[in-house]
């Protein structure tokens, strides 16, 4: 009977420890997610990356977090570094659309001259997620791509949009 008494007073000891440790993990990422946006936001990039880091070491697979990483590292001239991150991103998570319209913006961003980079990811994206990608390439960081193998992929984004917005009756592309 004792023992069973230990087990249990055990078992609610190591659960409360986990929880503790979730509570203060998730304390400690928002925390440095804060002040990295805070600094990304302000163009303090220097100052982003190691908040940056500190996420990416508390949650590696959090795709913003390392997308925002490599945007930082791209910014201070580490460009081999900042691929390296984006080519994690994808690695992470390459069947979804978001991991597709982040590496996008990264490349829109951060390293427009990576056309090619650019492009297969928004192709990419167009084939996962059409309704991202629609969203997507009417942000004004995409507006700069007018060459011709941009135009034909953005006149096949806008054709899939308009096509769907004609589905119903309001144009919302919702169901009534």
């Amino acid at each position: 009977m004792y023992s069973l008494i230990f087990l249990l007073a055990m078992a609610a000891v190591v659960i409360g420890i986990q929880f503790a440790m979730r509570f203060w993990r998730m304390r400690r990422l928002t925390h440095w997610f804060r002040r990295g946006t805070e600094a990304f936001a302000a163009e303090r990039f220097e100052e982003a990356l190691p908040a940056f880091r500190k996420c990416v070491g508390i949650a590696p697979e959090w795709l913003h977090t390392r997308t925002l990483l490599a945007m930082c590292l791209a910014q201070t001239g580490e460009q081999q570094a900042a691929l390296k991150e984006i080519t994690l991103v994808e690695q992470l998570q390459p069947r979804h659309g978001e991991t597709w319209a982040l590496i996008s913006l990264f490349y829109a961003m951060v390293m427009p001259d990576k056309q090619e980079h650019l492009l297969q990811a928004l192709q990419t994206l167009y084939e996962l997620e059409p309704q991202v990608a629609a969203k997507l390439i009417h942000k004004p960081q995409f507006q700069r791509f007018d060459t011709e193998p941009f135009q034909e992929l953005f006149r096949r984004i806008k054709e899939w949009e308009a096509q769907h917005d004609k589905e119903t009756p309001d144009g919302s592309g919702q169901p009534e």
